[in-house]
């Protein structure tokens, strides 16, 4: 069973929790989340189409999962992986910004560590909690609308970047400042 959800505003979330009560996974799976992006060729912007969906428990010990160093820190510890069932290499903008650089000492800091989230990506929680559609969409949302800093700072000019990435960093990504956000 699929459930599909845009990550436009105008989704409908009373629609959203009485689908999400509605689902049953079953006891040898565990509750995952797919992302799909979408562009929409009339005005070639982007979107995320997010599918609840049962990933099988033994699909977890499989090779190719990642973890999320920044959804972590964010307090929902999220791994990913290619969906097995999809064929698509397009760009996945939603899974690469769950998986930004946070080291301030790498060179790549506030680029994506992962080249291989590409095409529909499967998401799970690390510690066995469910994971539900609302909450991966306010991570999302939280990365797009809050930490547009994070992602551009390569690009910025400041006298010290080093010092500069580590307050952005301990500033943005933790629980208490998501915590604020999803609250609004």
């Amino acid at each position: 069973m699929h459930l599909t959800y845009n990550i436009h505003p105008r989704t409908s979330h009373a629609i959203e929790r009485n689908a999400i009560a509605a689902m049953t996974i079953p006891d040898d799976c565990v509750q995952g989340i797919i992302l799909h992006e979408t562009k929409d060729t009339t005005s070639s912007q982007r979107s995320t189409i997010f599918l609840s969906t049962a990933v099988p428990k033994t699909a977890l010990d499989e090779p190719g999962w990642l973890a999320s160093p920044l959804a972590a820190k964010l307090g929902i510890p999220l791994m990913f992986r290619k969906s097995r069932l999809s064929e698509s290499q397009a760009f996945n903008y939603s899974a690469q910004l769950l998986m930004l650089e946070l080291d301030p000492e790498d060179p790549e800091f506030g680029a994506s560590i992962c080249d291989r989230l590409l095409g529909d990506v499967v998401v799970v929680r690390t510690d066995g909690r469910i994971v539900g559609v609302k909450t991966v969409k306010t991570l999302v949302r939280y990365l797009q609308e809050e930490c547009s800093e994070l992602r551009g700072f390569w690009r910025a000019s400041y006298p010290d970047p080093k010092a500069k990435a580590s307050e952005i960093v301990e500033r943005l990504i933790n629980e208490e400042a998501f915590g604020r956000y999803r609250r609004v």
